[in-house]
């Protein structure tokens, strides 16, 4: 097959670029012509049957307020996009994101006469603000996204509406009047739980799959918990991923904490628990060399999570989760076996849980588990490149069938 496929980041950064381009690469390995067409990343280059293209090339800044108005009609993503099309692909794979390639990538992409395959990795399809989550508020929006009701919330902070208004633009743009959302697409989900969430936005359409996001680790020993390990953040310190409510509750137990990630909460985390191992960003050996010296992974989030890679990541290592209910993988949680699941907000439940993992011979009983049933049939990439050319070979047949 030829493939062309749409990101935001071609830099193996975590999250959904690491996906697409994982999963890019893998493609091209198998023998289909792909090609990566990126938002931001490396100049113009070929890697055997894998070509990158890159809007702006080099990292992916913030963008300025400048760039931000013009990415309303992204020009050069435009031209970039209409080029590739031109060439003639089998199928066109977006990867959700509309930081750099926005509304007139999108239009073009509805437009043209090839299937469309559409990952969903965070709710940009249904929300202006990609995340469902009330910032004043602080907990997960319930309005109908894109309504008068979305339009008019300033869910954003004081004094930031105008941004709100220029967010809604863009996902009006984007999602809309791209014609995207009336096209013939082919929607992934990366769990049940975020397909459920989604199915009204999608207008029910039946050509949907649940499609994991793999896992790039391999199989080691499990880890052996011991008597003074404590618990473990993976993430961005910010304020829907709820990281002070894990620095509050370990240093009001006395209990050991690390946090590996960074963020504007940095400070108010170091604040609230003074001794708390502050690792910042590490590449994957120094998480998993961090996490085995914890006892349990914490995934706090106050917002609506598409999945939860970093639980995987633990299971893999043979430690539990504690997870709030706003995950998508709760959906794989079996309770006190390989996690715990508590209400999303609620501090008290959250400390509960984690006090029933200071048993330890609980703890390392879960852990063991964990990482029996995460190797018993691990999300391999291999797995993952399997169900995505069944994804595409569903979408071709059903455009010849039309």
């Amino acid at each position: 097959m030829k493939i062309l496929v749409l990101a935001e980041n071609a830099h193996s950064t975590g999250g959904a670029e690491a996906v697409a381009l994982n999963s890019a690469r893998g493609l091209a390995e198998r023998g289909h012509q792909v090609t990566l067409l990126a938002g931001a990343g490396p100049a113009d280059n070929w890697d055997g049957n894998l070509r990158i293209v890159s809007v702006v090339e080099g990292e992916d800044p913030p963008l300025t307020k400048k760039e931000e108005l013009l990415s309303l009609w992204n020009i050069k993503a435009r031209k970039l996009v209409a080029e590739h099309l031109a060439a003639g692909y089998d199928v066109v794979h977006l990867h959700s994101g509309i930081r750099r390639l926005g509304p007139a990538a999108y239009r073009l992409v509805a437009n043209a006469d090839i299937p469309v395959i559409y990952t969903h990795h965070d709710y940009a399809w249904a929300c202006p603000m990609q995340g469902l989550f009330d910032y004043r508020e602080l907990k997960a929006c319930e309005l109908a996204p894109g309504s008068v009701g979305c339009l008019t919330r300033n869910c954003v902070g004081p004094g930031d509406m105008d941004y709100k208004l220029y967010r809604y633009a863009k996902h009006w743009g984007t999602h809309r009047m791209s014609g995207l959302g009336r096209a013939s697409v082919s929607h992934i989900f990366v769990s049940a739980k975020s397909r459920d969430r989604l199915m009204g936005a999608v207008q029910g359409s039946s050509r949907c799959w649940v499609v994991p996001n793999p896992i790039d680790t391999k199989k080691g020993p499990p880890t052996d918990i011991q008597p003074q390990s404590g618990y473990a953040y993976v993430g961005r310190l910010t304020t829907e991923k709820n990281p002070v409510s894990v620095a509050k509750i370990c240093e009001l137990q006395g209990w050991e904490a690390v946090f590996i990630g960074d963020g504007p909460l940095r400070d108010a985390v170091r604040n609230l628990n003074p001794r708390a191992a502050m690792l910042g960003w590490l590449a994957r050996p120094g998480v998993e060399a961090a996490l085995r010296n914890c006892r349990a992974v914490v995934m706090p989030s106050l917002c609506y999570e598409t999945h939860g890679m970093v639980g995987l990541e633990a299971w893999a290592l043979g430690l539990p989760i504690v997870v709030s209910s706003n995950y998508g993988i709760t959906n794989e949680v079996i309770d006190k076996s390989n996690g715990l699941v508590f209400t999303a907000g609620d501090e008290k439940d959250l400390r509960s849980k984690m006090l029933q993992l200071q048993d330890l011979e609980m703890a390392r009983r879960m852990g063991r588990f964990a990482y029996d049933h995460f190797w018993s049939r691990p999300p391999t990439l291999a797995r993952h490149l399997d169900q995505l050319e069944d994804v595409y070979l569903g979408a071709i047949g059903m455009r010849a069938a039309a």
